[in-house]
């Protein structure tokens, strides 16, 4: 789409010079969650940007009503099953999993999953992401953003 794009977990740890990991480990969740709310904020106000998010910054403060307030929102939709595998298969550790055996892990997704879905399903586009198709996806938002017959 020529937007260009930002990782909210890869800009924390550029400009913290520390992994989210070992963040995590030595201030813990609240302060991560707090630092992560003004990078969000702070970022939110460039034009034609696309701003990849962790699964929990739409959970906290008001991140969702802030997302969604300046920009569209898009939930991709995995079933826990999926949503695991893909966790799994990320290079990127997760602090609130990274420990977890595998019947654990997958507990903790099923389990996690509908609290966090409350505020996913806030998004102003829902998307199934088990066989999502990027251009499509993509011709979805340019029509939501632009009106139909972008």
């Amino acid at each position: 789409m020529g937007y260009d794009y930002i990782d909210l977990d890869q800009l924390f740890e550029e400009n913290y010079k520390i992994s989210i990991a070992d963040f995590f480990s030595k201030y813990g969740e609240p302060m991560f969650r707090k630092m992560e709310h003004e990078l969000l904020e702070n970022n939110l106000n460039h034009a034609q940007m696309v701003i990849s998010c962790g699964g929990g910054t739409p959970c906290f403060f008001d991140n969702m009503d802030l997302m969604n307030t300046n920009g569209v929102t898009l939930y991709l939709k995995l079933a826990p099953a999926a949503l695991a595998q893909r966790l799994l298969n990320s290079r990127r550790k997760r602090p609130l999993i990274q420990m977890l055996p595998g019947d654990d892990f997958n507990q903790k997704i099923t389990t996690h999953l509908p609290g966090r879905e409350i505020y996913y399903t806030q998004a102003k586009l829902v998307v199934e992401g088990i066989s999502i198709d990027v251009k499509e996806t993509a011709d979805k938002l340019k029509e939501f953003i632009n009106g139909p017959g972008v």
